[in-house]
């Protein structure tokens, strides 16, 4: 409990830049809008994904809040919303997860694991190992 007391604490540390999703919006069939929310620090996620592990429970991801991970954002000028392949988004996402891992892994010292638990809606359930 004090290692995640403390790794709460410490949650800024190796913290690395996302953005958070509305669920996509299908165009056609190899290309989806998404419309950024905001773009955020893994500090908060990565304390609250801490939280639920001090309570003995395991973090939800949803498909309303998709977190993606991005390193540079390419923004059509005259629409304002993303364009990307849908395999693009789910490569996204999983590049996400691994990043999270990591940063709680360096936190606790203990490697968490996402687990798929909705595979229609994409649904994902971090642990605590």
């Amino acid at each position: 409990m004090q290692i995640l007391q403390a790794a709460m604490l410490s949650s800024h540390v190796n913290a690395f830049d996302h953005m958070k999703y509305r669920a996509p919006v299908p165009v056609d069939d190899e290309m989806a809008l998404t419309f950024p929310i905001s773009e955020l620090k893994s500090t908060r996620i990565a304390a609250e994904v801490l939280g639920s592990f001090m309570e003995g429970l395991g973090h939800h991801v949803s498909e309303n809040y998709t977190f993606t991970y991005k390193n540079k954002l390419e923004l059509p000028a005259d629409v304002g919303q993303i364009k990307q392949p849908e395999e693009d988004e789910a490569e996204m996402q999983a590049a996400f997860r691994e990043k999270l891992v990591t940063q709680i892994h360096q936190l606790t010292g203990k490697k968490p694991r996402f687990q798929l638990v909705d595979e229609q809606t994409n649904d994902w359930v971090i642990y605590e190992e």
